[in-house]
């Protein structure tokens, strides 16, 4: 909508005060965006997909600088010629008067080997930040509708009230490193660069919220991703396990986030004491994880059927009426089908076929989450989390929580399919209110 107020024509003049963004910034976040690869072809040679250079490689490297632009690329052994990774998003965060601005760009590269990688970059959101005022935008009309995410039309200011605030919270691929901050931000620990988190939602919490300011000054990115996230209610469950970490200096990687919370549910369940370090920190976390897992699938066998039948069917009740919009929702790229998970016994018999704590740890309660199956010849290969929330994937696990040779495959496959699990979502709760 066009400025028509005076605090709306206001934020425009600021706005108009933002500069281009320059051409060391945008090296950068394609730098950081996208991945740099090498197609090798047992016939053609290899080709560089950022300049378009082919040449012949004898060694079997999975590595290599490119010998006409000097990038160094990742090498994969494929006869596809094109390559086309889909749209990301990149941040910077600048300061204009009295706000704190975070400009998002959309970035789209095409590449095919023998050319040189064609790529085009598009500003669609300006937040705009004030500690004493709500989050304003001046963004291009955003259009989610089944299998459709995109921007267009020109920059001016947009609706923020209540959903249509939420719309233009877009999660960045990467952040630039050179950042400016107000300084009620600074304070309060903005201070760095944070790619796994979305700026929208970390302003709008560290400034009001304790857990959140200890979280971004003490670099645990990945539980302030969670806590801002769909996993606030196990921050607040294991808040002093966490004050033991950050004491201890014990960073928890954001790819171990989800695995180590997960853990603490299964020391709890085990009794261990969630205040000792030498149960906190194992040395292989992934191990210890699946060995609790393990236990706890032994200790669930043993217990009385009649009572895991009776509390099946409750949970089966409230979980469709939780997910039952969703049920029959199933795509699939040929090779890989991707379902809803219908049933508490389908969690069961998930967990069970890929050693995994998709049952044990009730995933099935977790209303802001939809748990999927992705299958090969009707046997399941990983189990995937989408945050209903955030709609994007938050992890996607095969068996004993690994990754397996076709992760990429299924990730892309959901991620494209999100459109499609968005407008049921929206639906749903539009029939709800």
């Amino acid at each position: 909508m066009k400025a028509r107020t005076k605090a709306q024509r206001a934020l425009v003049d600021v706005s108009d005060t933002l500069p281009e963004i320059t051409k060391i910034q945008s090296a950068y976040a394609y730098q950081h965006c996208f991945q740099r690869l090498a197609y090798r072809s047992k016939t053609k040679g290899t080709g560089c997909l950022e300049c378009g250079h082919i040449w012949q490689m004898e060694e079997k490297d999975t590595s290599v600088k490119c010998p006409a632009c000097n990038v160094k690329l990742s090498v994969v052994d494929t006869r596809k010629k094109q390559h086309n990774p889909g749209k990301k998003y990149f941040s910077m965060l600048d300061v204009r008067g009295e706000y704190q601005v975070v400009r998002l760009f959309e970035l789209i590269k095409i590449q095919e080997v023998g050319k040189p990688a064609r790529r085009y970059m598009m500003e669609v959101v300006r937040q705009f930040f004030n500690p004493e005022k709500e989050m304003q935008v001046i963004a291009r009309c955003r259009t989610t509708s089944f299998n459709i995410d995109s921007f267009n039309g020109d920059l001016e200011c947009r609706d923020t009230a209540g959903y249509y605030g939420n719309k233009y919270d877009l999660w960045a691929d990467a952040t630039y490193p050179k950042i400016k901050v107000l300084p009620a931000y600074a304070r309060n620990g903005y201070t760095y660069a944070i790619k796994e988190v979305s700026q929208y939602k970390v302003m709008r919490a560290i400034l009001c919220n304790s857990k959140a300011e200890t979280l971004i000054k003490s670099r645990q990115v990945g539980l302030l991703e969670a806590y801002v996230g769909s996993r606030d209610n196990d921050i607040y469950r294991y808040w002093n396990s966490i004050k033991i970490a950050i004491r201890n200096n014990q960073i928890i990687k954001p790819d171990d986030t989800i695995t180590w919370l997960d853990y603490l549910k299964l020391l709890a369940f085990f009794n261990k004491d969630l205040n000792s370090p030498k149960y906190l920190f194992p040395a292989d976390l992934k191990a210890a994880h699946d060995e609790l897992v393990i236990k706890k699938q032994r200790v669930e066998k043993t217990r009385e059927s009649e009572r895991k039948r009776r509390v099946a069917i409750e949970n089966q009740v409230e979980y469709e009426a939780a997910k039952k919009a969703f049920f029959g929702m199933l795509f699939t790229n040929g090779k890989i089908t991707v379902k809803v998970l219908e049933s508490v016994p389908e969690f069961a018999e998930e967990g069970l076929k890929l050693h995994h704590c998709v049952f044990t740890n009730e995933y099935f309660k977790k209303q802001d989450s939809l748990i999927l199956s992705a299958r090969i010849d009707g046997k399941p290969v990983e189990t995937i989390e989408v945050s209903l929330d955030e709609m994007k994937v938050k992890q996607s696990r095969g068996l004993q929580n690994l990754p397996t040779p076709h992760h990429d495959e299924i990730i892309s496959l959901v991620r494209k399919n999100l459109p499609k699990i968005r407008k049921v979502y929206n639906e749903s709760r539009r029939q709800a209110a």
